[in-house]
């Protein structure tokens, strides 16, 4: 048996020295200070005994915080599927790590991007003004477009019969705050969705609308200035309402004077009759024709708040913008 200190010089001198009862076989004079340093070892392995271990202790850490996830994702739909969404409370749940992507909803509102969007013409004003100005739900926005898994959630249509993107649904409802974000979202990559319209065409109802077109019909003059980087001169004239219209008449019938001299120098300028039909809808385009109720009956004579103005708002400037300023006669169209 070999002491455990070893490396002690005065312990192993100790041990093998001959005066040293053990080397004399004189077990009598063996005491317990002659094993000062020596350890009581089994040549047996030593054995285990079992026992038994619940499995709420046994489960691995991992499932336990998977547990806390499900349970924090179930609260967290739960909150979302209110009719009145406790936003601070979303918020919390999200920022615990709930999964905001397993919320499901019906037509209007099948995925958690949906089910944020604040209509102003469709909700009472207390309720739409409260909701427009939480910063909670600012907040859950913010948060929500850094997840994984939004822009699958961002490129899903809604089954109602405009058959919207978030993009397009958020700026249809006049939700500007919510229209910004995701705006911001899909500049860093100019993503598809930034000229993706809305996909329905029933006649004489719903046409495809891109986020310039609903932009324009919504009244959200910057946030058309800002799409006009991703649209061609093409994409400007390309008629795709239910009245047959296209951006360019659509922003001189809204009269957006900051937006038309850069929507018509991205146009690449006018062509003599484009000039002269645009001036004819800027000047005023007569109530009744297809093309005045491509904004009347998409609530383009409302402002932010909701209450209808009518076009009192907007008005011919001809110092500000008169389209003969802009006729360029390389671009040949036919009306």
């Amino acid at each position: 048996m070999i002491p455990s200190s070893v490396n002690d010089l005065s312990y192993r001198s100790w041990y093998f020295d001959k005066s040293n009862p053990i080397h004399k076989g004189d077990i009598g004079k063996l005491s317990k200070r002659s094993f000062r340093v020596m350890k009581r070892v089994s040549p047996y392995p030593l054995k285990l005994t079992y026992i038994p271990i619940s499995d709420k202790v046994r489960r691995p850490l991992f499932l336990s915080l998977e547990s806390d996830k499900s349970s924090t994702t179930k609260a967290l739909i739960k909150v979302l599927s209110a009719g009145q969404v406790d936003w601070g409370r979303a918020l919390k749940l999200l920022q615990r790590g709930g999964d905001p992507f397993a919320y499901r909803g019906g037509a209007f509102r099948p995925n958690v991007l949906f089910k944020v969007i604040v209509d102003i013409t469709n909700t009472p004003k207390i309720e739409a003004k409260k909701n427009l100005n939480s910063k909670e739900r600012e907040g859950f926005i913010a948060l929500l477009l850094k997840r994984e898994g939004v822009e699958s959630a961002l490129l899903e249509f809604d089954t109602t019969p405009f058959v919207n993107t978030p993009f397009t649904a958020a700026i249809a409802a006049r939700d500007k705050n919510l229209s910004r974000a995701i705006f911001n979202f899909l500049k860093e990559t100019r993503h598809e969705l930034l000229t993706t319209p809305n996909q329905k065409k029933m006649s004489g109802q719903f046409g495809k609308n891109t986020p310039l077109v609903l932009a324009i019909k919504t009244n959200n003059e910057e946030l058309a200035l800002d799409l006009l980087p991703f649209y061609t001169s093409e994409l400007l004239r390309q008629r795709i309402t239910w009245a047959n219209s296209n951006a360019l008449e659509l922003a001189h019938l809204a009269r957006f004077n900051r937006l038309l001299p850069v929507m018509v120098a991205t146009a690449q300028g006018l062509t003599m009759d484009e000039a002269t039909h645009f001036q004819s809808l800027y000047d005023g385009c007569q109530r009744g024709n297809n093309i005045w109720h491509d904004l009347y009956e998409s609530d383009m004579f409302l402002n932010d708040e909701g209450d209808f103005i009518e076009d009192r708002e907007r008005v011919s400037n001809p110092v500000l913008y008169h389209t003969s300023q802009y006729i360029h006669k390389s671009v040949e169209l036919d009306w």
